[in-house]
């Protein structure tokens, strides 16, 4: 095209970024003579939905240097890049800013306000939230389920499931997927298999891989690791390696060696099994004292030459988000790291 307007120029852009071609992406978005707000909200909602959401938050702040007002679409990338970092106070401040400017503040923009105080752990705010809401929907319902869930509210979850009921919203999968991830945050055994029959005989919803993993993960996390074996067994589908992966972590928890052997070759069937596996058995072994297996372990990763994905974590320390590579010696904070560090041991000792 020898003359690009804005219209081919944010084109492209949405495309790459919608199949994860954020590079790509990024790239032409540099190259653009001239940007408008679409332009912004395109890269930047790509980048909180690929899972970036350290570069979203640095680009939204860049916009509104630049003067640009957000809209929606931008508004939305900046709360669900907050809440996939666990960010408060910037979250905060996003949501004063759309008050302060009177940016439509429909239920999308409160569900996904509400998500982000759930997923900062700032559940009186997302009470709040939910509660000041005009109108609800099935898709509120479930973010604040799973929320209370995943906070521990177990019964305050299974309350709001039963207020749903009594408002007379339609259900949907989805929702029970929440109920049985709520159920399994918080030990509910009974309520959980309850919910479970519920869904299929009275609301005709067949089950998906995801609500049986929920149902494997609610025993599990209780310590009934044979029922849950017995529940992927008698599954209509084909169970993947999350769901084995489930399991397995369940097998270190409770120090389950055998039953973690029988995973590991379910794993090594669906060629599943990698590096992350292999260490999570060696765990096992270590856990239990089985020392000369642990070495037997270590001699398969390293005659496999596989190597360890390295581990990262993103905090926001006063507004500021800061990432923390594993192994990393260089960061700007490792002298103060390493002082905390050596008081910790201090203590200890």
């Amino acid at each position: 095209m020898p003359t690009k307007d804005l219209v081919s120029w944010n084109s492209m852009i949405d495309v790459y970024a919608k199949v994860g071609e954020l590079v790509a992406a990024r790239q032409l978005f540099d190259e653009m003579p001239k940007k408008n707000v679409i332009s912004w909200s395109i890269i930047i909602d790509g980048y909180a939905q690929q899972g970036n959401p350290k570069e979203a938050l640095d680009l939204f702040r860049q916009m509104l240097c630049q003067g640009v007002r957000p809209d929606l679409v931008s508004v939305m990338g900046a709360i669900s890049a907050c809440a996939q970092l666990g960010a408060l106070d910037q979250g905060r401040w996003i949501h004063m800013y759309i008050k302060r400017t009177r940016i439509t503040m429909d239920i999308v923009v409160e569900t996904a306000l509400i998500d982000m105080y759930m997923k900062c752990g700032s559940l009186d705010e997302a009470r709040r939230m939910f509660y000041c809401m005009s109108k609800k929907n099935v898709i509120s319902y479930n973010v604040m389920i799973v929320g209370l869930g995943m906070n521990g509210f177990g019964e305050e979850a299974l309350e709001c499931f039963a207020q749903m009921e009594r408002e007379g919203i339609p259900k949907d999968d989805l929702i029970f997927l929440g109920v049985l991830t709520a159920c399994s945050h918080a030990g509910l055994v009974t309520e959980g298999f309850l919910i479970f029959n519920c869904m299929q005989e009275d609301y005709k919803i067949e089950p998906k891989l995801e609500h049986f993993s929920c149902l494997v993960d609610l025993l599990s996390r209780a310590g009934q690791l044979e029922q849950a074996l017995s529940v992927i067994d008698s599954m209509p589908t084909k169970p993947n390696s999350a769901l084995w992966g489930t399991l397995l972590m369940a097998c270190r928890t409770h120090q389950n060696v055998a039953l973690a052997e029988v995973v590991v070759k379910r794993l090594v069937e669906l060629k599943a099994d990698d590096c992350g596996v292999y260490v999570l058995l060696s765990n096992i072994y270590a856990d239990v004292g089985m020392w000369d297996d642990v070495l037997q372990i270590r001699e398969l990763v390293r005659n496999r030459k596989m190597k360890k994905e390295t581990g990262s974590s993103i905090i926001d320390i006063d507004g500021s988000i800061n990432e923390f590579v594993s192994g990393e010696i260089h960061h700007v904070w490792s002298e103060e790291l390493e002082s905390v560090i050596w008081s910790f041991l201090k203590v200890a000792m």
